[in-house]
């Protein structure tokens, strides 16, 4: 097997976690981590704002007696602007394994998620292997309706985890098996760090901490020839926790202005490429209003109207 990692009977791994305003979540974040049934070697906590130096002492003790290593990380604004992709890169830069974690500040892991995804890396081919990704258990089930109401506005693919050439992300929480992919949920993703370096890294899309830096991130690796592989017995419970989040409005206008960015940078151009682009905007507002959520669609809408800044 030609294998990009070193000595994979030995592979170590670190676990980089950006956060902004929600101690408690962090908190049960880092609790979940601790009862894993495989430790990562290192915790880098990358923070937004400023963390309970109380807080940072029980957890880095904590860490310790598990002979991990517990590392904190105020970000210089001067330096790094706020956002999870700035918090991102630094994590892949400072941390000292070839396989890095980064988990959303408020999940909180089943106690083999870990182990599970370190196997499929000391297993698998990853000459080409970018990332490995768990599955979020708490997400909804992609219904058959809903997979035809997708691949009618373009949201479809062959497979369960992709990205499409108009970058919209493609997701199946519900799969049952291993699947060979491009793209995986950013926030509960290991990566190959050397890869990540290759492509450079994630990109700084609109400031704040708002989604799509991961899809982003995968039609880049896909263009390269990359993919992902997503573990469904890799589980993790996803909070929502409400606290460093903008307004629902907002959350739904920066994240249009980031699709479009997206498609300028990344897609075709052609006539074509941008009806399906309009076509399956039209569907992505829609979706969220059929399900109720009339803030963020109204966001989405008026994010969609202006172009890109």
């Amino acid at each position: 097997m030609n294998n990009y990692l070193n000595d994979t009977t030995s592979l170590r791994c670190s676990v980089v976690i950006p956060t902004y305003k929600r101690l408690q979540a962090l908190q049960e974040c880092l609790d979940s981590i601790l009862v894993q049934s495989e430790l990562p070697s290192e915790i880098l906590v990358i923070d937004d704002d400023s963390t309970d130096a109380f807080f940072l002492q029980t957890y880095e003790k904590l860490f310790q007696k598990n002979h991990v290593e517990f590392r904190y990380v105020k970000k210089d604004h001067k330096r790094e602007p706020k956002g999870t992709f700035t918090s991102r890169n630094l994590g892949m830069e400072l941390a000292l394994n070839e396989i890095v974690f980064i988990l959303d500040d408020d999940l909180v892991l089943d106690a083999q998620f870990i182990e599970r995804i370190m196997q499929v890396w000391k297993e698998e081919e990853t000459s080409q292997l970018i990332g490995v990704g768990g599955v979020i258990s708490n997400n909804r089930t992609i219904s058959k309706l809903e997979q035809v109401y997708n691949h009618l506005f373009g949201f479809g693919s062959r497979y369960a985890w992709d990205v499409t050439d108009v970058g919209f992300q493609v997701w199946n929480d519900g799969v049952k098996k291993q699947e060979k992919g491009f793209y995986a949920h950013g926030g509960a993703c290991s990566y190959h760090k050397l890869f990540v370096k290759e492509i450079g890294g994630f990109a700084v899309l609109n400031t704040g901490r708002v989604d799509l830096e991961d899809v982003e991130f995968a039609l880049r690796a896909k263009r390269k020839g990359f993919h992902y592989i997503v573990e469904p017995n890799a589980k993790t419970e996803h909070q929502h926790a409400s606290g460093g989040r903008p307004s629902v409005y907002l959350i739904g206008w920066q994240a249009s202005q980031n699709r479009q960015i997206i498609f300028h940078t990344l897609c075709p151009q052609d006539f074509s490429h941008r009806i399906w682009f309009r076509w399956s905007v039209i569907g992505w507002i829609l979706r969220q209003v059929l399900v109720g959520h009339m803030k963020r669609a109204f966001g989405m809408l008026i994010g969609s109207l202006k172009k890109a800044v």
